[in-house]
C-alpha cells in the first residue's frame, strides 16, 4: 500500500470505530485486515477517535490504560475517555455494553508531569518518587469488534484495548509493593 492508501484505511477505520461507539454497534474485524501496519497506526486511530468525540481537547488525558495480553507481550497504552471514569462505588447500569467483562487492577496516580525522556530513562527502582497515590480499580472491558478478544491485536489496540469504563476506589498514599506477589480476588 502507498502512504495515501494507509492514511485512507486508518481514517476509514477511525470513522467506523466512531460510528460503532456512537451507535453501540460492533464491527467485523475481517473487514479490516490491512488497515493497520503497526502500533503507530493503531495509536493514530486512537487519536482520531478521541478527537472525533472531543475527549481531551488541548488537555493531556488524565487516565491511561497500559497492558498487554501477556507478561511477554509489548505493552500497549490507551488514553481513556473521561466520561467512562467513575469513582466508587460506581454504578454503570446506564452504560451500554455488548459483553460484561471486568479486570481487577491497581491504578497509580503520578505526583507530577513525567516527560517522555524521563520515562525512557527510568529504572524500576526509581519510580517511587514519581507516584503520588494508588487505588484499587475495576476496568469494564468491551469490544467494538464482533470477535472480541479474538480480533487482531492491532485492531484491539486501535479500540482502546477493548476499554469500556473504569471504576476507581479511594486513593491512598503510594507504598511500594511486591506486585508479582500481590493477590487479587474478584
Amino acid at each position: 500500500m502507498s502512504a495515501g492508501v494507509d492514511e485512507q484505511a486508518r481514517a476509514a477505520l477511525a470513522q467506523a470505530l466512531v460510528a460503532a461507539r456512537r451507535h453501540h454497534a460492533q464491527l467485523p474485524a475481517a473487514q479490516w485486515p490491512h488497515a493497520l501496519r503497526d502500533a503507530d497506526d493503531a495509536y493514530a486511530v486512537q487519536d482520531a477517535v478521541g478527537a472525533a468525540f472531543g475527549w481531551f481537547g488541548e488537555a493531556a488525558p488524565r487516565y491511561w490504560k497500559s497492558g498487554g495480553p501477556s507478561r511477554e507481550a509489548v505493552l500497549g497504552h490507551s488514553a481513556l475517555p473521561p466520561a467512562g471514569v467513575r469513582s466508587g462505588p460506581a454504578d454503570f447500569a446506564d452504560w451500554p455494553l455488548h459483553t460484561r467483562g471486568i479486570e481487577a487492577e491497581v491504578a497509580l496516580r503520578l505526583a507530577g508531569e513525567v516527560t517522555p525522556a524521563q520515562a525512557a530513562r527510568l529504572e524500576p527502582d526509581a519510580v517511587d518518587g514519581l507516584i503520588d497515590a494508588m487505588t484499587v480499580s475495576i476496568e469494564l472491558v468491551d469490544s467494538r469488534w464482533h470477535e472480541g478478544a479474538a480480533a487482531a491485536a492491532l485492531l484491539r489496540l486501535a479500540d482502546l484495548q477493548s476499554h469500556a469504563g473504569l471504576a476507581l476506589g479511594a486513593w491512598v498514599p503510594y507504598a511500594r509493593r511486591d506486585w508479582a506477589a500481590q493477590r487479587c480476588g474478584v
